[in-house]
């Protein structure tokens, strides 16, 4: 009578850890959904135009880092779009670039530095190309981490949390390295 009882009870515990860990699933074909903008293979890396080399090897510098560590594939480019034609929805725009944003670099003093988003296009810029550099720098430091950005191989999110971290954790750097 006992090795049936425990026999009943065992099957039970089985039972319901097996329905538990099958409603913990997610559906097929359903996406995840993560908090956060998904950088995928829509993305571009944006530079200006206009901006000199400082600037294009520091936008193609995030770029490939985040192909890289992420296993994202974003494009490469620069803001110069054709009259008539619409910029694209989804970038990642470096440095001075030529759109028309909520952001103003205006604002921005000797050794200031900004990530934001606004919409679908997240906004990296800096006073100057060297503040610049160093700031993507510290971007791919921290961002490009299972931790912060990288939820999982091919999945690397931003939101809102995310840039406040990295403003902040920046400038705490930034403000060690002039000491």
């Amino acid at each position: 009578m006992k090795i049936k009882l425990l026999s009943v009870i065992l099957s039970l515990t089985m039972l319901m850890s097996l329905m538990i860990s099958c409603a913990n699933k997610e559906e097929p074909g359903k996406p995840t959904e993560y908090d956060g903008m998904v950088i995928d293979a829509e993305y571009t890396v944006v530079r200006s135009e206009k901006g000199n080399n400082s600037v294009i090897n520091t936008a193609r510098k995030l770029k490939e880092a985040i192909n890289q560590k992420s296993g994202v594939d974003v494009g490469f480019g620069t803001d110069f779009v054709k009259r008539g034609d619409e910029a694209p929805a989804k970038e990642i725009l470096i440095g001075d670039v030529d759109r028309e944003l909520e952001f103003d670099r205006t604002t921005l003093d000797v050794g200031d530095f900004y990530i934001g988003i606004e919409g679908d296009k997240i906004i990296i810029d800096a006073y100057d190309e060297l503040t610049l550099n160093a700031f993507v720098e510290q971007i791919i430091e921290v961002w490009l981490k299972e931790d912060c950005g990288i939820v999982e191989k091919g999945v690397l999110i931003i939101n809102e949390s995310i840039c406040k971290k990295l403003n902040e954790r920046t400038r705490r750097l930034e403000t060690k390295r002039s000491s």
